[in-house]
């Protein structure tokens, strides 16, 4: 009979056991799904990065975009006047980015400052004469011009790499 009654006070305290647990698990499954619970996110390019590292990112972009750009040309001959137009509309925005990439050349030190500025005004001058050749559908002076701008944009992007030569 003792080891009736061990037996039976074992199943109450399981039971009890099993139906607090059930009872806790419901509870807190109820509070998980009545709570809404906002994703974690970083909004890049809308200040989550320092003005500078998203102003580079534009500029790292822009000579992607410059790239490809250079390849359609050059692998293409049959672009239509509205791709043509389309290239001006981004000789443009090209243009523009030189301001960026002014303000991003005052954050290095002498003499990689100089040299950067410089780069810079280079690339606006031969981004605004390329307007021209896009008008007249150049396609060769386009594309020499545009090797031009794509060396420059390369050294410009190299000024800002610290990392020593002999590593």
């Amino acid at each position: 009979m003792a080891s009736d009654s061990v037996s039976n006070n074992s199943l109450k305290l399981i039971h009890t056991n099993r139906n607090k647990f059930i009872s806790s698990t419901l509870l807190l499954t109820s509070a998980a799904l009545l709570t809404r619970i906002e994703p974690a996110l970083c909004k890049v390019g809308e200040g989550s990065l320092p003005e500078s590292a998203t102003v580079f990112f534009k500029i790292i972009q822009t000579q992607k975009d410059w790239t490809a750009i250079g390849d359609t040309v050059r692998n293409r001959n049959d672009i239509s006047n509205d791709e043509w137009k389309n290239i001006q509309l981004f000789l443009r925005k090209f243009y523009q980015m030189g301001d960026a990439m002014n303000s991003m050349s005052k954050n290095l030190l002498s003499p990689k400052r100089e040299e950067a500025m410089k780069i810079v005004e280079q690339i606006k001058i031969e981004v605004k004469s390329l307007d021209k050749l896009a008008n007249e559908k150049s396609k060769n002076e386009f594309l020499m011009a545009h090797e031009s701008i794509q060396k420059k944009m390369g050294d410009f992007v190299t000024l800002f790499q610290d990392v020593p030569d002999e590593l």
